[in-house]
C-alpha cells in the first residue's frame, strides 16, 4: 500500500520497541510492495528524517533496505552515517539478508 511519512512514523516507533525489547540491531526493510506516499510534504518529511536519526535504539543497528528509489536510499544511507548505523540497499532480499546475517547465523527463538 501507500507508504507517507505517517506511516513511516508508525513502523518506526514499532522498530524501535522491537529493538529495544529484544536487543537485536539487525533490521530489514523491505519496500518492494510500497507505493512511497507524495514527498511534497517538507514538514512531515522533515519530522521523520529527524526522529529517525536521532532514535537512540537504533544507533549501530545493521538495516538492509529493498525496493527504495535511488534518492530515498540516498537519504538513508547518509543518515546512517550521521548516526553511527550501517545502512544499505540491496536489489531483493536474499542479497539484503547475506549481509544482514552472518553465515550460520540462527535467529534466537521467541
Amino acid at each position: 500500500g501507500v507508504v507517507d511519512y505517517a506511516a513511516r512514523m508508525s513502523a518506526l516507533a514499532a522498530i524501535t520497541t522491537a529493538v529495544l525489547e529484544s536487543g537485536v540491531h539487525r533490521i530489514l526493510a523491505d519496500y518492494t510492495r510500497a507505493t512511497l506516499g507524495v514527498a511534497g510534504d517538507r514538514a512531515s518529511r522533515q519530522d521523520y528524517l529527524s526522529k529517525a536519526i536521532s532514535a537512540a535504539a537504533l544507533e549501530q543497528a545493521d538495516v538492509a533496505l529493498i525496493g527504495l528509489p535511488p534518492g530515498h536510499a540516498r537519504a538513508a544511507e547518509l543518515a546512517g552515517v550521521v548516526r553511527n548505523m550501517r545502512v544499505r540497499h540491496f536489489e531483493d532480499a536474499e542479497s539484503a539478508l547475506a549481509w544482514l546475517l552472518p553465515s550460520g547465523y540462527l535467529p534466537p527463538l521467541p
